[in-house]
């Protein structure tokens, strides 16, 4: 599960632990990362191919984040991973920096996140949470969030990664 949110020109993007490869499971597997000198974090989900290459050689690039420079990314991971036309390996990916978060999918859906948004199991109970929360401290909404999640699913657990920049 992973969350973003944001809360004036501060970027929060949060995730748990748990990670599955081919039906096994790993925890303490951080799923956020600061692209190199950028203020750019990212944060990926789905198959753990694409989410590994992503995050080891291929960083996002550049200091703005534009829906044009969101689409070009994208595109150029499915230039590598092929297109996801059926299903076989799905990924999605928050990049969140100068006030935007973006939600880039391998489908080609492409949303400018406007307050937050959620990916992976149980997103529905994450906005939810996260949508009646509003007046709390963005650390307290993630939180909140995450332990509803975590009592619904099996999928979701571990720590609790928040970074924001």
């Amino acid at each position: 599960m992973i969350l973003a949110l944001k809360e004036q020109s501060r970027v929060y993007i949060a995730s748990d632990s748990i990670f599955y490869d081919v039906g096994d499971l790993y925890h303490n597997h951080s799923k956020i990362w600061q692209c190199g000198q950028e203020q750019i974090l990212m944060a990926g989900e789905g198959d753990p191919n694409v989410i590994e290459y992503v995050r080891r050689d291929m960083p996002f690039i550049g200091d703005t984040l534009t829906r044009e420079k969101c689409s070009t990314y994208m595109h150029s991971i499915k230039e590598i991973f092929g297109d996801d036309s059926f299903g076989k390996m799905r990924w999605s990916f928050f990049i969140g920096g100068n006030g935007k978060i973006f939600l880039i999918r391998s489908d080609g859906f492409i949303l400018e996140v406007k307050q937050f948004e959620s990916i992976g199991e149980e997103r529905n109970v994450a906005n939810a949470v996260l949508n009646v929360t509003h007046e709390l401290d963005p650390d307290l909404r993630i939180r909140t969030a995450f332990a509803e999640v975590i009592k619904c699913s099996t999928k979701t657990g571990g720590n609790i990664d928040i970074q924001f920049i």
